[in-house]
């Protein structure tokens, strides 16, 4: 599948990756030379002001691009009355002059417990927070990448939304609990899309 809308191409990736599991496609964007691939049964750019709540706060600005693992919410599927309520990825771009001043970004969301560390992230120097939320039952465990590349500030953020176990039931039936494996394997494909992520032109070797 090929479409070309302004500066976004989305495609059906091929290859050996494919063929060893799930399909996924591959996300590319133009102004802002970021790519990355996502499993194909995920929703792109769909409206999810919650799960990119933390992004928009850090960046002051919109997300580029956001895609989005439909939970229990979903009106079917394998996590339809799990306690798994959804998970997105998403990231933004804007202009800073420094990479302190990038990395300052995560402060406002950074605790005493939960400070950003520096690390090599897909070969660039990079800060990378983990936070976790509990807000009325359910738990917002996010992962935030800030990277620095000629005059941009690169960030990109993992969220993934637990809800309480409610063996009573609720407006929508009982919540059941995944199992550990499930949830692992839910952890594991938000990694992937992360570690996918490539910013063109970048070398790796400094700002």
């Amino acid at each position: 599948m090929l479409r070309i809308s302004g500066v976004l191409v989305l495609v059906l990736a091929s290859g050996l990756a494919a063929q060893t599991g799930p399909a996924r496609r591959l996300y590319a964007d133009g102004p802002s030379g970021v790519s990355f691939s996502y499993p194909a049964n995920w929703l792109l750019n769909a409206d999810d002001d919650a799960a990119t709540a933390k992004l928009r706060i850090v960046s002051e600005a919109q997300p580029v691009a956001v895609v989005q693992l439909e939970g229990n919410f979903a009106d079917a599927g394998p996590y339809k009355g799990t306690d798994f309520e959804a998970g997105a990825f998403a990231y933004v771009v804007s202009p800073r002059k420094t990479a302190e001043h990038c990395y300052e970004a995560l402060d406002p969301i950074a605790g005493d417990e939960q400070k950003p560390m520096a690390v090599t992230w897909n070969g660039l120097a990079a800060r990378r927070l983990e936070a976790k939320y509990s807000v009325a039952g359910t738990e917002d465990s996010h992962e935030i990448v800030a990277t620095y590349r000629r005059g941009r500030c690169y960030l990109f953020e993992t969220v993934i939304v637990s809800q309480a176990v409610d063996a009573l039931g609720g407006l929508d039936g009982p919540t059941k609990a995944l199992a550990p494996a499930r949830w692992r394997m839910i952890r594991a494909q938000f990694a992937g899309v992360l570690g996918s992520v490539r910013i063109a032109g970048s070398s790796g070797k400094g700002p």
